[in-house]
């Protein structure tokens, strides 16, 4: 049976009852899709005190613990003028030494909330006639990071985001990532590292 997806009026309505009421739960029944997710259950405020420190990564070859420092950082709304609620830049870190910024990317939370049964998908190599319109690929910036005296950067990702919880206005979530990333270090050596665990935005001080 094909996917009912929520008309964005309904989207907005719940994203603005939650900035309204400053992230708290929404006391919103919601429709449900064909699956039985309900959109009001992943819509409220997000417990942060609950998010892990890290995410690890289980790698190809031997790096120690390798880590996503948990929670990544949610930039505010970037398309405010233009009407469209929660399309915002996602920043994750490292916990090696000075926690660089090594994975960016967008996600259109108002998609993402029209279909919650969904995972978000991002595709290896981050082409945008590849991409789902719900994810697209961050801007430049992301830097490398040390790992066993060379530095390495992430050249390639691919899996999926499902979320659990969702506070667009606060800019935090909590969700599951399972993916696999590629890193290529400055002297053309490459490894691969899977990440299978939960995943947590909060809010960051950037744009």
């Amino acid at each position: 049976m094909p996917l009912k997806r929520k008309p964005l009026g309904l989207v907005i309505f719940l994203l603005g009852g939650a900035s309204a009421c400053g992230g708290s739960p929404l006391a919103v029944s919601g429709d449900a899709t064909d699956s039985g997710v309900h959109v009001a259950a992943l819509v409220g405020s997000v417990d942060l005190t609950q998010a892990p420190a890290s995410l690890e990564m289980a790698c190809n070859r031997d790096v120690g613990g390798l880590a996503f420092k948990m929670p990544c950082e949610v930039g505010q709304n970037i398309e405010t003028q233009n009407g469209r609620l929660g399309f915002n830049e996602i920043e994750c870190h490292m916990t090696t030494s000075g926690q660089p910024m090594v994975w960016s990317f967008l996600l259109r939370f108002d998609q993402i909330l029209s279909r919650p049964d969904q995972p978000v998908m991002f595709p290896n190599g981050g082409h945008l006639s590849n991409e789902t319109p719900d994810y697209l690929s961050g801007p430049t910036g992301v830097k490398a990071t040390d790992i066993g005296g060379e530095a390495f950067s992430i050249s390639g990702s691919t899996g999926t985001i499902s979320f659990s919880r969702i506070d667009s206005p606060g800019r935090a979530f909590s969700g599951h990532l399972k993916g696999t990333f590629a890193w290529t270090g400055t002297t053309g050596s490459t490894m691969s590292c899977d990440v299978d665990g939960p995943f947590w935005g909060s809010p960051g001080g950037f744009l």
